[in-house]
C-alpha cells in the first residue's frame, strides 16, 4: 500500500485505524473479498504470498489471522513502516525495498498482491512487470476505481480544490482500462468492482 515516502505511510496508516461509518463498510467489503479471492486461488495448499507495497502490515496481519497457514512476505520503501509491520506481523518477513526493483527472486511467489499502490506511481507498467517477474502462478492488484473514487471523495468533502482527486494519485484507472492494462501481462481469471475499487486476478 504505502510504497512511496512516509507521508503516504501516515495516510495508510489513517485509513485503517480512523476510518469508520461508511469508509469502514467499504473497506471491510473490500477486503472480505480479497480473502475469498486468495482462499479460492490456494484451495487446500501451503503458498508463499508477497504483498508489494505493504505498507504497515495491516493487510498482512488480516491475511495471517484469516489463514495461518500462509507463508507471509512483505516490502515497502518506508523503513519506518517495515518496522510497524514487523510488530504487527511477527509471522511475517518483511523488509525495505523499492518496487522498480523487488527484491526477491523471480518466480518466487504462487501469489503477488499489490494493493492501492499503482495509481501513486509514476510508472505503473515497469512496477507490474516487477510484480509479474515475482509470481509463479497468480497476481492480485487494485486500484481506485475512477471516477467513482474522486467523486466519492470530493461528495464527502474531501479534497474539494482538486474535485476530489487525492493529491498523491498520478494514475487514475477505470475497471474497463485497469483491466486491458493488466490483460497485457496476465491471463485474466477477474476484473470486478468492489466500490469504490477495481480489483483485477490474473494468473502468469
Amino acid at each position: 500500500m504505502s510504497v512511496l515516502h512516509g507521508k503516504l505511510t501516515s495516510n495508510n496508516f489513517t485509513k485503517h485505524t480512523c476510518s469508520k461509518g461508511i469508509r469502514r463498510v467499504l473497506i471491510n467489503r473490500f477486503n472480505e473479498t480479497l480473502i475469498l479471492s486468495i482462499k479460492n486461488l490456494c484451495y487446500q495448499q501451503t503458498i508463499d504470498l508477497l504483498d508489494v507495497g505493504c505498507g504497515e502490515g495491516f493487510t498482512l496481519a488480516m491475511l495471517h489471522k484469516e489463514m495461518p497457514d500462509l507463508s507471509l512476505y512483505g516490502f515497502d520503501i518506508s523503513q519506518e513502516a517495515i518496522n510497524l509491520a514487523r510488530e504487527k506481523v511477527p509471522a511475517a518477513a518483511c523488509i525495505c525495498g523499492d518496487i522498480y526493483n523487488i527484491p526477491f527472486a523471480d518466480k518466487r511467489f504462487d501469489v503477488v498482491l499489490c494493493s492501492e499502490v499503482l495509481e501513486h506511481l509514476d510508472s505503473p507498467i515497469a512496477a507490474i512487470e516487477q510484480i509479474k517477474q515475482k509470481s509463479k502462478k497468480y497476481a492480485i492488484l487494485s486500484v481506485p476505481n475512477e471516477p467513482f473514487f474522486q467523486l466519492g471523495n470530493f461528495l464527502s468533502g474531501k479534497y474539494l480544490s482538486t474535485l476530489g482527486n487525492h493529491p498523491e494519485h498520478l494514475q487514475h484507472f477505470s475497471k474497463q482500462n485497469f483491466g486491458c492494462l493488466c490483460d497485457k501481462f496476465f491471463k485474466r481469471l477477474a476484473c470486478i468492482s468492489v466500490f469504490p475499487w477495481t480489483m483485477y486476478i490474473g494468473n502468469v
